[in-house]
């Protein structure tokens, strides 16, 4: 859980009163220490960024573990594990908009996942270097994968006279689908089929629908239909090597679906915990008479309202109840 830090002297024998049900402070002696508070309204949003986080965490340990998994069965074929290089081709939003931010925070995202399972990435705001028109052709040549992010800005750039960049690396990307069918891997990020994505796209390939944030991991990693992770590992190929390649990643995605299955945001609906009767200190300090929800090592999770007296070292500053850690319960 995540905490507001909340810092305030404490004049010795000065009494503090707050109306309206706030709690009234009376200072016994002085300190000058931080004490984390965490407010109700604050409460939700704390368990699910622990949530996301937990999310991430699954998802990393998972490809980290996919690419160990994939060296291994080269080395038990004597060969060396075939890396591909995945090149991102974007319109940029305008300059400075929230929009370019979250779009390019996207694709690094992706980047760093698709690395984590040790794959090579280019993308222009890490791999950009000297003249635009090279740069951008080596690395389209070099790579074994292009990722389109489809959006309305990226049809509207492709279909402008082609000297736009994109249009360049539209034309590259369709030049090499000549000769590689699999090598695209199209995106519909934003707005849809018709507004977001090139007419030049064959018929027949499989449109990735990623406008569903809540879908990023099932995106990324599904095997049917295939996702972009095991599109780019090569695990639709059916070599010796990669068919046990695929097997291997199956039961680690069936681990890594349960785990993010069981993660699920408290219900609003649930019972909240029965109250708690009794004092609880923190330390000798101010003594504030209000009803306060405590956490601490002492306490078996959360606790209901508190009905007592409660010392705290230092003084906080609340509209509300308020949760403590790190305190002592007796009762």
């Amino acid at each position: 859980m995540f905490f507001r830090h909340v810092k305030r002297m404490v004049t010795p024998a000065r009494t503090l009163f707050f109306s309206s049900g706030v709690a009234s402070y009376y200072a016994a002696t002085s300190f000058n220490r931080p004490i984390a508070v965490s407010h109700p309204e604050d409460k939700a949003q704390d368990a699910k960024q622990a949530i996301i986080l937990q999310r991430e965490q699954y998802l990393n340990a998972f490809l980290q573990e996919v690419d160990i998994m994939m060296r291994k069965e080269a080395k038990l074929r004597n060969r060396n594990r075939p890396v591909s290089q995945v090149f991102f081709s974007y319109a940029w939003e305008p300059q400075g908009s929230t929009s370019l931010k979250e779009q390019q925070d996207f694709l690094e995202r992706i980047g760093v996942h698709l690395q984590t399972a040790g794959l090579s990435v280019w993308l222009d705001i890490w791999n950009m270097n000297g003249a635009i028109d090279p740069a951008m052709r080596d690395g389209i040549n070099e790579s074994q994968f292009i990722v389109l992010l489809g959006m309305p800005r990226y049809k509207e750039r492709v279909s402008e006279p082609t000297t736009t960049n994109v249009r360049k690396e539209l034309n590259l990307a369709l030049k090499k689908i000549e000769s590689d069918k699999d090598c695209l891997l199209p995106i519909l990020w934003k707005g849809d089929w018709g507004s977001s994505l090139p007419k030049e796209i064959p018929e027949g390939y499989l449109v990735r629908d990623w406008r569903n944030s809540e879908q990023y991991v099932e995106n990324l990693t599904s095997l049917s239909p295939l996702g972009l992770l095991p599109a780019a590992l090569g695990l639709n190929k059916q070599e010796e090597y990669h068919k046990a390649c695929r097997e291997e990643y199956k039961k680690r995605l069936e681990t890594l679906t349960l785990q993010l299955k069981d993660l699920k945001e408290p219900s609003p609906g649930l019972p909240s915990p029965p109250p708690v009767t009794g004092i609880v200190e923190l330390k000798d300090g101010v003594v504030a008479e209000q009803d306060l929800e405590v956490i601490g090592v002492d306490a078996e999770g959360p606790t209901g309202p508190i009905k007592g007296t409660v010392k705290v070292e230092g003084k906080a500053e609340s509209k509300g109840n308020m949760s403590f850690v790190g305190v002592k319960m007796r009762q």
